[in-house]
């Protein structure tokens, strides 16, 4: 038996439980997961280069629940900075802020992965 994975940035079993442990409900939102953390990504650093700060912000906070629902406690708190940078300060991430941004959105990527991967294992 293989032991279970380590989850660097995300705890994907907080979404499994709240979809009643439906593994094919799950499996259709990991992909969403995937997906939408790597086009609300670019959006982020579209409207960051464009100066359309307000635009990064939604995105930000909109990437924000995505992440929130899986426990991405460091990712929340880091996509609330750029919100706020955004929204309320008017002014760009920082390239240290994007780099953060899509080094732990990358790891969210793999936690998910890697737990579908044990939903996936033949019993």
């Amino acid at each position: 038996m293989t032991p279970p994975p380590v989850y660097r940035c995300c705890q994907p079993g907080l979404l499994f439980d709240a979809v009643d442990r439906d593994a094919v409900i799950f499996l259709d939102l990991a992909q969403v997961f995937h997906q939408e953390t790597i086009a609300r990504f670019d959006d982020i650093v579209r409207a960051s280069a464009a100066g359309a700060f307000a635009d990064m912000g939604y995105e930000a906070h909109s990437l924000k629940g995505t992440v929130g629902a899986v426990g991405a406690t460091g990712l929340v708190q880091l996509l609330r900075d750029i919100e706020t940078a955004g929204l309320e300060q008017r002014r760009p991430c920082t390239a240290e802020q994007l780099a953060q941004l899509q080094q732990q959105l990358q790891a969210a990527r793999d936690d998910m992965a890697a737990f579908v991967a044990t939903l996936q294992q033949p019993d």
